[in-house]
């Protein structure tokens, strides 16, 4: 997703979900938001296999993930 969008979806969930002010919104943003994400993800962006929408609040697709993983660990057992 691209981060501008990002930033505007954050912006609007923030201030009408949380009652936060745009000046909050804004300072986490610019000092912690930004730069983990310049930290952790952009750089790796690349190399990643699979990228989940949504994270951990994808149920089906961990679900799938879970399975996937599971069967490849008793498989690596055997």
């Amino acid at each position: 997703m691209d981060p501008d969008v990002c930033l505007l979806r954050r912006v609007k969930r923030d201030l009408r979900d949380r009652g936060r002010t745009i000046e909050s919104v804004y300072r986490q943003y610019l000092d912690t938001v930004k730069p983990m994400y310049e930290k952790h993800i952009r750089n790796y962006v690349e190399y990643a296999d699979l990228i989940v929408a949504r994270g951990g609040k994808n149920a089906r697709i961990v679900d799938i993930l879970a399975h996937y993983i599971n069967s490849g660990m008793i498989e690596a057992k055997e």
